[in-house]
């Protein structure tokens, strides 16, 4: 009996661990809102988006900094664009994000609703129909960044 509830809890998180953070089938709208000097952002149209939620003083998101540059500057490469955001206002310096990503402060309704913003870092990298191509919860690894190159890859 111990072992049959240990081997349903192993399959139980398996399942979670694989469903991801996101359900398949959300579309997420293409990000705007307000950057950090609280300017309307509204992006163009492009072959895909990179969106990261991220804080300054998470140290999660400071341990994948390499991957998650080499991701932007691949992305930017194809013709994509790269969005940087925090759960809460103030919690991304705006001396430390310039560049060609964008920060945003205020983030437009429609586009925080299909975000969630309790678990930081997440990175997800959406296709120009905003459908999901790949999404990570929790700093990544060099499997991850392989993982998320291949999915860029197929947006270009």
């Amino acid at each position: 009996m111990i072992v049959s509830n240990i081997l349903e809890l192993v399959v139980l998180l398996k399942l979670h661990g694989d469903a991801g953070l996101y359900p398949s089938d959300l579309r997420f709208p293409t990000p705007s809102g307000y950057s950090l000097d609280r300017r309307p952002v509204n992006l163009s149209p492009a072959p895909c988006f990179v969106v990261r939620l991220s804080a300054d003083g998470c140290p999660y998101c400071r341990m994948d900094q390499a991957q998650y540059k080499k991701l932007t500057q691949e992305a930017e490469r194809a013709g994509c664009r790269s969005v940087i955001l925090a759960a809460k206002t103030g919690q991304i310096d705006p001396d430390r994000h310039k560049g060609a990503t964008v920060a945003l402060q205020y983030v437009d309704l429609a586009f925080g609703r299909a975000l969630n913003p309790f678990s930081t870092p997440q990175t997800i990298l959406l296709d120009n129909a905003g459908r999901i191509m790949w999404s990570r919860q929790g700093a990544m690894d060099g499997s991850a960044l392989s993982q998320a190159l291949r999915a860029l890859g197929k947006a270009r």
